[in-house]
């Protein structure tokens, strides 16, 4: 039976242009997603792996038959795979510098043109050195209270405290631009 959108019934498209996955884990993470979208990619005509939400503290592993491993944090766990391009949405938090590392170590395992299959939506979060971890007594708790220090929660506060807003347009797609250009 199709999805029901709105109340109304939604039609169902067939062949490879009308089919969608979307894997997700209800859990706390750690449920292996980047191995199911890998095998989803080497299987089927994948042309784009979006990655809705989170941010650079993502961690999905894949482990190829070859032996070749990559912890895939902002770049879609398919991009191993020939052709297959990545897009950031708009809920996701960019961390530009964290995006060249994880390119240059693809790179070092074998897929040099990680960059160039990137995009990246222009009302996307950019998430940047100074919106870090908060400093002082008390800012931060004693005890890391998740398994990833880094990533979303550093950024929203400095969207509520700092004088200037890092939602500005124009400013967070040209710097995302840049990083993503070099190619």
């Amino acid at each position: 039976m199709p999805w029901r959108v709105g109340g109304r019934r939604a039609g169902r498209r067939r062949g490879p242009r009308g089919q969608h996955v979307i894997v997700v884990d209800l859990g706390y993470g750690d449920a292996g997603k980047g191995t199911v979208v890998d095998w989803l990619c080497a299987t089927r005509p994948v042309r784009t792996v979006v990655r809705f939400n989170g941010g650079a503290q993502a961690a999905h592993n894949v482990v190829l038959r070859d032996g070749r491993h990559h912890t895939f944090a902002q770049f879609g766990a398919g991009t191993f795979r020939p052709g297959v391009r990545t897009h950031l949405s708009r809920h996701v938090v960019v961390d530009p510098l964290a995006l060249a590392a994880e390119a240059d170590h693809l790179a070092a395992v074998g897929v040099p043109d990680a960059l160039g299959r990137l995009t990246v939506d222009g009302a996307a979060l950019l998430a940047t050195r100074t919106t870090g971890p908060p400093t002082g007594p008390g800012s931060w708790p004693a005890e890391p209270t998740g398994t990833v220090p880094a990533g979303w929660g550093w950024v929203r506060p400095s969207r509520t405290v700092s004088p200037t807003p890092t939602r500005r347009p124009g400013w967070r797609t040209a710097a995302a631009r840049s990083c993503c250009a070099a190619g």
